[in-house]
Formats: structure tokens, sequence, C-alpha cells
């Protein structure tokens, strides 16, 4: 398998990679290609990784980040903390 470089410069050993299935607002989505990644407490989504498949992300002062699909449809809206968006996925 291939590494992920983390922001301190070190790179992680990707042990798997897969779709994963998360709760929205308007539903459950399946968003593929995601890396498991067992030394990262949490999942990293790029902004390719959704915006390929046809998905919006729009920024709004780096306060919070909203995605819709092309049909409009909001799917959730996040807040900024530490420099990241975190999502609680259910």
């Amino acid at each position: 398998m291939s590494r992920v470089k983390i922001d301190n410069e070190n790179y992680l050993k990707v042990e798997g990679k897969g779709a994963v299935e998360v709760e929205t607002l308007s539903g459950i989505k399946s968003l593929k290609n995601i890396l498991y990644v067992p030394e990262i407490n949490g999942n990293i989504v790029s902004i390719g990784q959704l915006i390929e498949p046809g998905y919006s992300l729009f920024f709004l002062m780096m306060e919070c980040v909203t995605l819709k699909t092309i049909k409009g449809l909001l799917l959730l809206t996040i807040k900024i903390m530490d420099k990241s968006f975190n999502v609680d996925w259910k």
C-alpha cells in the first residue's frame, strides 16, 4: 500500500482503501476510495474526493463549509475548529 504525508513532514502507512457510508441531512451517502490509516484518530477526506462525484463545497469566511449535491440538496454544514472541518459521522 501507499503512505500519506501529515503536517509535520512525517509519513503514515495506508493499510486499506474502500467505501464509507455516511449519514447526511438528505440520507445515506457513499464516499469511495477512502484511505484507512490506523495511526490517524479519524478519517481524512480530500476536497478532490468530494468534487469528482459531483458535490459542491462552499467555504464562507473560514467558519463553515456546506456540501451540496448537483441537485442542490443540502447534505451538511461544518464549522471550522483548529484549522480543520471535523465531522462526527453517525
